[in-house]
């Protein structure tokens, strides 16, 4: 059985996991235990994609665009990166992609 973890805050990715055998025989849209699973491995995955997303778009920048958006936004940098990208939860459609996409 597997289970999809959406993306909440930067692009539009999900991605496949396997379920915990330990989740198999409960009923996943009242068990406690499985909501507070699920929201933790959520968080971590949005995390890993800001993460991500925030580097690449870093790497991206050539030197004088870094250093203006340094002398513009300071420590605010990437805060002011997720509000010009923030999605809200709009997405029409996900793009599905696994472990070798942060690769």
């Amino acid at each position: 059985m597997h289970i999809y973890f959406l993306s909440k805050s930067v692009g539009c990715y999900k991605m496949k996991k396997l379920l915990p055998k330990r989740f198999h025989n409960v009923d996943l849209k009242t068990d406690k235990e499985y909501k507070k699973w699920k929201k933790a491995e959520d968080k971590k995955f949005d995390d890993k994609i800001v993460k991500f997303d925030d580097k690449r778009w870093w790497d991206s920048l050539d030197k004088n665009k870094r250093k203006e958006y340094i002398d513009k936004y300071g420590n605010n940098l990437f805060n002011w990166k997720h509000r010009m990208t923030y999605h809200g939860g709009l997405c029409k459609t996900y793009k599905i992609i696994d472990e070798t996409f942060f690769t």
